[in-house]
């Protein structure tokens, strides 16, 4: 009604589609976005002229960057970054929304990293790498510290959940968040939480978690631990897969690093195939009930195909690349189920490599491996618009054997 109490004029039916009936600045913004150009100070709002900002990439030996037209919004009224190139940017604008009617953007920055240890990690740069990517969400593997040794303040200001293991020095999982999560699970049925700051190291109970036939014998060994995100309708996992070793007619002795065992962590890498293969399935469902994807990271001590291993002829009979660990990966990924999501957007490329040996130079000729990864439920790895290794450029400045593998999801 009008103020005068005359009703208003009926208004013609507008047949154009919701796309076409968008403001004309926000169509223009996704239409130059998709072709990758560079925005020359674009308006948001009605009258407030936005300064632009072409980000700087970090240019990585053997393509570790995959790149695709991404544009990147600030944390406020006046930043708005286009990556006319794509990929992955040197330095990252805090997500947030636009200030327009229709155009809104969330970029979520997720991150895996098998430090090798914490502590030595900490000690070879792990706090700059985490202040500057910035992520959002990181699962840690390899943790492998007690509680009370883990080092303060590493984790800056983020919310820890741990499950350590039974394992003195070995294992342990993690994933820093932060908000505190809405939900946390581990296979043990315990785990720490702490909020930034806090150093306590008491472990708090948790609702059990039903484990698939063959998973028991690795309940306690800090191999797994999911979380759902307070801020996403995402359940982000953190698993540590066992590394394994030769089926015992592949063993030579005079030729492995390890004395000959007779197949058996052969045999214990295989039941935790078995087992969590069925687990997996009973997580992406139950993820799927509560209205959230599954996201698995980590490492799974498995390279899947040939693009993943650089010396791949020569590693037909390494453990890691066994045919029958090829065949069990295969069978977890599909189009409906999970997506590995690094190759999804680096199709038919070699790497990027995310683990070099500490000997020789693995590392200076790029002979890696690629063994970390981002599984997605398809609908979340169609999101991603950028991923990659941060691969560091010279050996002495390694973190770890591994490095970090960090995706940007576009929710």
């Amino acid at each position: 009604m009008r103020r005068g109490g005359a009703p208003e004029p009926a208004r013609p039916h507008d047949h154009r589609s919701q796309r076409d009936r968008r403001p004309a600045h926000d169509q223009d913004l996704r239409r130059r976005t998709r072709r990758g150009d560079r925005l020359r100070r674009p308006t948001v709002g009605r009258h407030r002229p936005v300064p632009t900002l072409l980000l700087e990439h970090q240019g990585r030996k053997s393509g570790t960057v995959c790149r695709t037209p991404l544009l990147y919004i600030g944390n406020g009224p006046d930043i708005v970054v286009v990556a006319s190139q794509g990929g992955l940017p040197k330095h990252r604008v805090s997500r947030a929304t636009a200030w327009t009617d229709c155009l809104h953007w969330a970029l979520v920055r997720i991150a895996t990293f098998n430090v090798n240890g914490i502590r030595a990690a900490q000690r070879r740069g792990f706090e700059q790498w985490l202040r500057e990517r910035d992520p959002d969400v990181v699962a840690v593997q390899e943790m492998r510290s007690r509680a009370a040794t883990i080092p303060s303040g590493v984790f800056g200001p983020y919310h820890l959940a741990y499950d350590e293991g039974v394992l003195a020095g070995r294992n342990g999982v993690a994933v820093l968040t932060r908000h505190v999560p809405a939900a946390v699970r581990t296979w043990s049925g315990t785990a720490m939480l702490r909020a930034p700051g806090e150093t306590h190291t008491h472990t708090v109970e948790l609702d059990p978690v039903p484990l698939a036939r063959g998973l028991r014998e690795f309940a306690d060994q800090g191999r797994y631990i999911e979380v759902d995100l307070a801020d996403a309708p995402i359940t982000v996992a953190s698993l540590y897969l066992p590394k394994g070793g030769l089926p015992a007619h592949l063993q030579k002795p005079g030729r492995m690093r390890e004395a000959p065992d007779g197949g058996a962590r052969y045999e214990r890498k295989m039941r935790f195939l078995d087992g969590f293969a069925r687990q997996l399935t009973r997580s992406r469902r139950d993820a799927r009930a509560r209205g959230r994807e599954l996201l698995l990271m980590g490492d799974l001590n498995i390279a899947h195909t040939r693009h993943d291993v650089r010396n791949w002829r020569r590693s037909n009979q390494v453990e890691g690349y066994l045919p029958e660990e090829r065949e069990w990966f295969g069978s977890i990924l599909s189009p409906r189920t999970l997506v590995d999501v690094v190759r999804d957007r680096c199709p038919d490329t070699d790497g990027p490599y995310s683990w070099w040996s500490w000997l020789g130079q693995s590392f200076a000729d790029d002979t890696g491996w690629r063994i970390d990864y981002h599984l997605a439920t398809p609908r979340l790895a169609r999101a991603a618009v950028a991923a990659g290794t941060d691969r560091e450029p010279a050996a002495d400045l390694r973190m770890s054997d591994h490095a970090p593998v960090v995706v940007d999801y576009e929710l």
